[in-house]
């Protein structure tokens, strides 16, 4: 049947020999700004500066949009509109967002997932593990059990509690032995900063970094630089850390970071960057951004453009090569 075409969907990547003859694999992004108010406003949420408003704070998933939506409309029903919170005192406004997030987090994680979780000591793991990238055994044992109550003494113990969590819709395979959270819900519950596990995430947090600072290896390096960065660590003192190599393991970890964190990434990686991350950038990293940017645009014959965007941070580092990019505009 030489028209017939197969469309497969799932909510992760294809881990299966037949995805060497795929021709093509199409990866569903969360929304730009512009779609993400569109669904808030299909959703009853009728103002667009506030459909704008939460689509910065949410992001841009499916679900967390229709959740916050959700928030707004019983929000709405119990003031004067959702117009006048986002506009009105500071308390206020901040209220709004409380519920916001706790709608995200009561209806992507409790009620849709860990309600369901039927061992205690697995749904005690369950969210505080959504910080970490991948999940084995070892790491139950190393990292995880402890700030989350839990006495794992022994490899089998570990195992055991290993094969309960894998067996969860709430995670995904990530190479023998290990499984990874599925990026969905990770992505949605690590925006959110009403956690009520924030404390314990951040002790597995910095667990994490001792326990792939002690090993060799760029993907190990990469963990640790990982959660270095989402502890808000100095970009310098983190650079550092830095091997050749640990790029490909990093390439989707800006979604996670602050802006900092970001910033430092996107001058690593490369790619574009938001003026809200050129803004908090640290001069380093802005001016390797920025280079990057001039160069392109003196490629293009942007001379005037070019020199517009070197004159928005100074003074410049002594070795910053924007000095010579200057000259050339």
């Amino acid at each position: 049947y030489p028209r017939l075409r197969v469309v497969v969907s799932g909510r992760s990547s294809i881990d299966h020999p037949m995805r060497f003859v795929i021709p093509e694999e199409i990866e569903l992004a969360e929304l730009d700004q512009s779609a993400a108010v569109g669904l808030l406003e299909s959703c009853g949420v009728t103002d667009p500066a506030v459909a704008r408003v939460l689509a910065d704070r949410v992001g841009g998933h499916p679900l967390s949009l229709k959740l916050a939506a959700r928030a707004a409309a019983l929000a709405a029903s119990e003031a004067e509109g959702t117009e006048e919170l986002i506009r009105s005192l500071p308390a206020r406004r901040d209220e709004f967002f409380r519920r916001v997030d706790q709608m995200l987090v009561q209806g992507v994680l409790y009620d849709r997932i860990l309600h369901h979780i039927a061992d205690p000591d697995v749904r005690r793991l369950a969210h505080p593990g959504l910080v970490l990238r991948v999940i084995t055994p070892e790491i139950i044992k190393e990292v995880l059990a402890e700030p989350c109550g839990l006495r794992v003494r022994t490899p089998e113990e570990a195992a055991r509690l290993f094969d309960e969590l894998s067996r969860l819709d709430l995670v995904e395979p990530a190479g023998p032995g290990a499984v990874r959270h599925r990026a969905d819900v990770r992505a949605i519950m690590l925006r959110l900063p009403g956690s009520d596990h924030t404390d314990v995430m951040r002790i597995v947090e910095r667990r994490a970094v001792d326990y792939y600072a002690a090993r060799d290896g760029l993907e190990e390096r990469a963990e640790e630089i990982y959660h270095r960065l989402r502890l808000g660590e100095n970009p310098r003192t983190v650079e550092e850390r830095w091997l050749p190599g640990v790029e490909r393991f990093l390439g989707g970890a800006r979604q996670d970071m602050p802006q900092r964190a970001v910033a430092l990434l996107t001058a690593k990686l490369g790619g574009d960057a938001p003026n809200q991350v050129m803004a908090d950038a640290d001069q380093e990293d802005w001016e390797r951004i920025a280079a990057r940017e001039v160069e392109d645009l003196l490629t293009q014959g942007f001379a005037e453009a070019a020199f517009t965007r070197l004159g928005e941070r100074r003074p410049w580092t002594p070795c910053s090569p924007l000095h010579s990019l200057l000259a050339e505009t």
